[in-house]
Parts: C-alpha cells; sequence; structure tokens
C-alpha cells in the first residue's frame, strides 16, 4: 500500500514537509538533526535535507539475495552517532549495507548470523554490532572508507 509521511513542527502544530506516496519500510533522523534517511519497498535509501524536505541522495541497497523487501524480515535502518554513516540491514545473510553519507562510498557485510537480529553502533567507534537471537555477536569496521 501506499504510504504518505508527514514531518510536523510540534510547537507549531503544523506539517513543515510531506512525502507523497514514499512506500516507506524505515525512518530515521541523523543524530545531527539535518538529514532524515527512508528505506522503501523498492530498495532504495532516500536521503532528505531536514529543513526543507528537500531529497539530498539516494542510493540503491542490494537485494540479490531472494529476500523481498516486503518480507517478514525486520528491516533495520541505522545512522551512527556522527552521522557519517548509515546502515541498512535487511534480514537476510548477507544483508547488511553501509554508506558514508559524506563522500558517497559504500560497503556491504556478509554477517552469516541469522535473523531475527539487532544492529547498533559501538559508542565512539565506526563499528558495527550485530547479533542474533541466539546470542551470536560479530563485529564490523566500518572506517576508512
Amino acid at each position: 500500500p501506499q504510504t504518505i509521511l508527514q514531518v510536523w513542527d510540534v510547537k507549531a502544530n503544523k506539517t513543515v514537509f510531506t512525502f507523497a506516496d514514499a512506500n516507506v519500510l524505515q525512518v530515521v533522523w541523523s543524530p545531527d538533526g539535518k538529514t532524515i534517511a527512508t528505506y522503501t519497498s523498492f530498495y532504495t535509501v532516500l536521503l532528505y535535507d531536514a529543513l526543507s524536505g528537500q531529497p539530498v541522495k539516494s542510493y540503491t541497497a542490494e537485494s540479490n539475495n531472494g529476500f523481498s523487501a516486503e518480507s517478514l524480515w525486520p528491516v533495520q535502518l541505522l545512522w551512527s552517532p556522527d552521522s557519517q554513516y548509515l546502515a541498512l540491514d535487511t534480514g537476510g545473510p548477507s544483508d547488511v549495507q553501509v554508506w558514508n553519507v559524506k563522500n558517497g562510498f559504500t560497503r556491504g557485510f556478509s554477517p552469516n548470523l541469522n535473523s531475527p537480529r539487532v544492529i547498533r553502533w559501538l559508542p565512539g567507534k565506526s563499528q558495527l554490532s550485530l547479533i542474533d537471537a541466539e546470542g551470536e555477536q560479530k563485529f564490523f569496521d566500518v572506517s576508512g572508507f
């Protein structure tokens, strides 16, 4: 189904901007407050300026593992604490992608962990931690790209 995503100014009680027909599965606001990232059912990560709602950049997520964006796997989109990296885990066995939003480079990881799993950034580091339901944990360093 088509969705509409609206960003509101709560204090002024008004809509700041609207993303019509967004097909959005996940929305995350960058920690620095400047950028909104969405992941759509079209395997696309879209970045928007948080003040104007204007598109800034888009990335195509790899979907070569047979898993569907509408599958039952949980989709996780997560900014690094410094707002430099954006991680996407679509739940499949080889489905973790990280974008350096400052230079546009991307990197894929094969966690080889079961789903469901949790993805998080380690505080003060350019490292991702993934933990599956059985408690197995893996770390991925994304610095240097």
